[in-house]
């Protein structure tokens, strides 16, 4: 009877730590967004001047690198065409950075902003799915 419940009891364990496809779908675009968000942050905040160059262009750097893994685990070609506009705004962004153009960086920063809403809607539209 031991066994039968310990087996019984192992089957549900594995069977509740298996993500769905579509949690692991959410779980990679919050990360996303969290470093998107992560990367609007430095990007307004070196333009005023309040962080060095050095700090933005490293931590714009790792949002790029965590980004793309994160994106390499996705499969919905529509998703990953629409994430490659914030890839390439985080690039310009890196670029506006190493260059020191921070009246630059503000058009890339309305880019990204725009793209933050689009990716905000999709995380919500994927949450309310089953």
């Amino acid at each position: 009877m031991k066994q039968i419940l310990l087996v019984s009891l192992l089957l549900l364990l594995a069977a509740c730590s298996r993500s769905s496809p579509n949690e692991k779908l959410v779980k990679a675009l919050k990360s996303i967004k969290s470093w998107t968000a992560t990367a609007q942050m430095v990007g307004e905040t070196w333009q005023q001047g309040s962080i060095p160059d050095m700090y933005a262009q490293q931590t714009l750097e790792k949002s790029q690198e965590e980004i793309s893994k994160e994106t390499k685990g996705l499969t919905n070609p529509s998703l990953l065409q629409q994430l490659q506009p914030l890839q390439q705004t985080l690039q310009q962004m890196t670029e506006d950075v190493k260059q020191n153009h921070k009246i630059a960086i503000a058009t890339s920063l309305q880019k990204l902003a725009g793209e933050q809403q689009q990716l905000d809607a999709f995380v919500a539209s994927q949450g309310k799915q089953p």
